[in-house]
This record gives structure tokens, C-alpha cells and sequence, in this order.
């Protein structure tokens, strides 16, 4: 398999400003990483699937007890393959004792699979055992002959390709989980609340400059929103993959929340007028257990 070269940049003296950057902010990095891993294994998946759909349109139907035999084949081969080139990499690095260990375990596998191979030749046609040769890996999607000897077995399960897969299925995992109990963790109860504020002032119209949502005393989003009632702004901010915020603003801002639990929640809206007259805050606080709806007013007004 030839990707060619990775359109992305791979510079070492970025991966400090990257980290400095999640620090201050979550980018969802990993998030971006977890959905292209994503695409990459559900391809492999999905040729896996291809091929073992061409291996049954050309191989004979075999009884549920022949096709058993010929699985136990295909796993011992393969645990075979695992084994010797592990033997060779733990060799390799110096750990001959344990190298040798493993060789000896590998010639029991041997024997074993002389006789389930055997078994199984004996169990159908000579014409039908040729067809039956084949399998696919599901790591990586390669096929896998039956008679393959153990060096090419090893090959295949040393080989970069299949431990290449290996390692993206388990860090797709890793970041699968990471973001699941991330999720889990803001998203126990779901409730959706929404705050009105309406603000008058000199001809009805009016700047708005920031809007500071703050949870539990924590500043979780400024949004700037300059604009008049005779434009409406839309800007979403996202907060550590939970929360959303979004600010409408004409004659009026309101701001959905989506969260959960108990939370004391304060909402500050800083502004002007278009005389640049100073509108004082408007400050709302509230338990989201308690209030689902509440309006301040202009203390200008």
C-alpha cells in the first residue's frame, strides 16, 4: 500500500507551539486525528471485507465442520508467524534466552499444525483443498495462504505494513477513549436553557461588544460580537467539545446553552450605544436545576 507523501507539515519545531496552543485552548487536535484515523481503518476494513467476499464467490462451500478445521489451520500458521518474528526481534535486540524459548514453542506449534493440516486435507476432495488455500488478514487486509511456510508468515507479521495497522488500530482506540470520557464527563445529564437579555437604550440601537459567559466562576468563552439591530451576528464557541454558545444579537442577544448538572452560571454583556454612551453590565445568575428562563434588563434604562 503507497499513500505517497503526507500533504500535511511535519516540522518538530512546531509540536511546541502546538502544545502551548492546546494548553490555552482546546483545538480538538485530537478529535481532527481520531476522524482521520477513522477514515483510514474503516478503508482497510472495508477492503478486507471485498476480498474475503471474493474468496467465498470462488471457493466451494465448505460444511461448518471442514471450514473449523481450516480456520484451525489458518490460526496455528499465523500464531506461528507471530511467534518467530517476535523470536527474531527479541534475538535481534540480545535477549537470546527468551529468543530461544519462544522457537521452542514454536516447534510444538509446528507439529500441531502438521497434524491439523492433515486432518484437514483428509477431510475433503484433493480439487476443493487447492481452492481452499486463502484467507484475509484482518489487521491489514493482505491475504494469507494456508500452505504459506513460517518464514513468509513471519515476513507478513514483522512487516511494516501489518505492524503499521497494529499500531493505528490502537491509537485510534487510545483516542476514541480519550474522547468518549471526555464527553462523559460534561455530558452526565443533558439540559438546554436559554437566557434573554434585552437591552435598551437611546433609539433602540446598540453595540455590543463582548459577551463573557462564566461557569462555576470560570471564564469558558468571550464572544465578540460587534454589530447593530439592523444586523444580525451568529458566532458559536465551542468549549471543550460540550458547550456551545451562541450569541443572535438585533434588538436583543440571546444565548443557548446545552450542559448539564448544577451550575452557577453568570452571564456578563458589555456594550454601547451608538453615541458610544457606556451601557452598564448586565450580569444574570442563575442555578440550571432551578431557572430555565430569566430576562435582565439595562440598568441604564
Amino acid at each position: 500500500m503507497d499513500l505517497g507523501e503526507c500533504p500535511q507539515i511535519h516540522d518538530l519545531a512546531l509540536r511546541a507551539d502546538y502544545e502551548a496552543a492546546q494548553k490555552k485552548k482546546d483545538h480538538f487536535y485530537d478529535i481532527d486525528a481520531m476522524e482521520h484515523l477513522q477514515n483510514f481503518i474503516a478503508d482497510c476494513d472495508r477492503r478486507t471485507e471485498q476480498a474475503k467476499q471474493r474468496l467465498a464467490e470462488t471457493q466451494e462451500e465448505l460444511s461448518a465442520e471442514v471450514a473449523a478445521k481450516a480456520n484451525n489451520v489458518h490460526v496455528l500458521a499465523e500464531e506461528i508467524g507471530k511467534k518467530l518474528a517476535k523470536a527474531e526481534q527479541l534475538g535481534e535486540e540480545g535477549f537470546v534466552e527468551e529468543s530461544m524459548k519462544l522457537m521452542g514453542e514454536i516447534d510444538e506449534l509446528r507439529k500441531k499444525k502438521n497434524e491439523a493440516e492433515q486432518e484437514y486435507r483428509n477431510s475433503m476432495p484433493a480439487s476443493s483443498y487447492q481452492q481452499q488455500k486463502l484467507r484475509v488478514c484482518e489487521v491489514c487486509s493482505a491475504y494469507l495462504g494456508i500452505h504459506d511456510n513460517d518464514r513468509r508468515l513471519a515476513d507478513h507479521f514483522g512487516g511494516k505494513l501489518h505492524l503499521g495497522f497494529i499500531k493505528i488500530r490502537e491509537k485510534l482506540a487510545e483516542l476514541q477513549k480519550t474522547v468518549e470520557e471526555r464527553r462523559d464527563v460534561v455530558w452526565d445529564i443533558k439540559k438546554e436553557i436559554v437566557i434573554v437579555i434585552e437591552i435598551a437604550t437611546v433609539n433602540n440601537v446598540i453595540v455590543i461588544e463582548t459577551v463573557t459567559v462564566i461557569v462555576n466562576a470560570t471564564v469558558i468563552a468571550t464572544v465578540n460580537a460587534i454589530v447593530t439591530e439592523i444586523v444580525i451576528a451568529t458566532v458559536i464557541v465551542i468549549v471543550n467539545a460540550t458547550v456551545t454558545v451562541t450569541v443572535t444579537v438585533t434588538a436583543e442577544i440571546e444565548i443557548e446553552i446545552e450542559t448539564e448538572g448544577s451550575h452557577d452560571l453568570e452571564v456578563v454583556v458589555e456594550g454601547r450605544d451608538r453615541n458610544v454612551r457606556e451601557v452598564a453590565v448586565v450580569a444574570v445568575d442563575l442555578d440550571l436545576d432551578a431557572v430555565d428562563r430569566t430576562i435582565g434588563r439595562d440598568k441604564t434604562r
